[in-house]
């Protein structure tokens, strides 16, 4: 509060209203998440009303801020968050045979990739798993980069148990996630909410199209069909959409070209010159 701009990456009190019961935390943390989402909800609220400008990562990010304050109308812009495109693009002489060996993975099937720091119940890796588990015939692999050791320990029995023992690869948390970006094939990434989803297009940088969910950000740079399929966060629609582009490889070229293509306009000068641009018109 008092802030003359705000750089808002999420609506706390939009998450309570629309996806609080979608959490899954039990015990004394769903009661620290709700106590802390509620505290930031009422401060969000006040710092909003004094602000002159408020910035977002992503138009759907300031159609949901606008609908929970519409007191902002006039005063909210959407400038995407940036990707370095030349430091995620995949270099010509990039061993992908010698990374997916080094992994313990298979350099003759099609090799899936799911990436997030943690929470991965939110973001949709045991959909990713279950919707592996009916793939059989093509039989891809998965690297998942991310997630705490707790979290790993707990997806590793989820993958277990669903047959896929030897077919999925936890990296932990890497501080430079692109050679295994460069090794996959296709980026998945079901996810309830984002605000930007930030991971997809350096996915996209790195040459993977993606399948994922209806998640603000996404609508900004995906083009279905093209470089990303957006399903229904359902198992069955997930597993369809990864037989489809895994059973057709002219398809997945086609869609790595566009990926790489498609994030251009999103590299970091695009990204500086905008905030040039909207601090003029609060130096206006």
């Amino acid at each position: 509060p008092g802030a003359d701009i705000c750089y808002a990456h999420f609506c706390h009190r939009a998450y309570l209203r629309d996806r609080w019961p979608l959490q899954n935390a039990t015990g004394p943390r769903r009661l620290l998440r709700w106590l802390g989402y509620h505290y930031n909800a009422y401060f969000e609220e006040r710092a909003f009303r004094r602000t002159r400008m408020l910035v977002a990562p992503s138009a759907g990010l300031v159609r949901e801020l606008l609908a929970t304050y519409p007191f902002l109308q006039g005063r909210a812009y959407a400038n995407p968050n940036p990707v370095d495109v030349a430091a995620f693009a995949r270099p010509a002489g990039f061993d992908r045979a010698g990374q997916l060996c080094a992994l313990g993975l298979s350099t003759e099937q099609p090799v899936l990739c799911f990436a997030a720091l943690g929470n991965f119940s939110h973001k949709g890796l045991a959909l990713v798993l279950q919707a592996m588990a009916g793939l059989e015939p093509l039989s891809p692999s998965l690297l998942v980069v991310g997630g705490s050791p707790g979290e790993i320990k707990e997806f590793k029995r989820l993958g277990i148990s669903l047959g896929l023992l030897g077919k999925v690869v936890f990296t932990g948390f890497q501080r430079d996630v692109r050679p295994y970006f460069w090794a996959a094939d296709l980026f998945v990434f079901p996810s309830v909410s984002e605000t930007f989803a930030l991971v997809i297009l350096q996915a996209m940088a790195a040459g993977m199209p993606a399948i994922t969910t209806h998640l603000q950000g996404v609508e900004d740079y995906a083009v279905e069909g093209e470089n990303a399929w957006i399903v229904e966060r359902e198992v069955d629609a997930i597993r369809l959409a990864i037989q489809r582009v895994l059973d057709e490889p002219s398809l997945l070229a086609r869609a790595s070209v566009a990926a790489t293509r498609s994030v251009e306009a999103y590299d970091t000068p695009g990204f500086v010159g905008r905030w040039r641009e909207l601090l003029a018109k609060v130096a206006a």
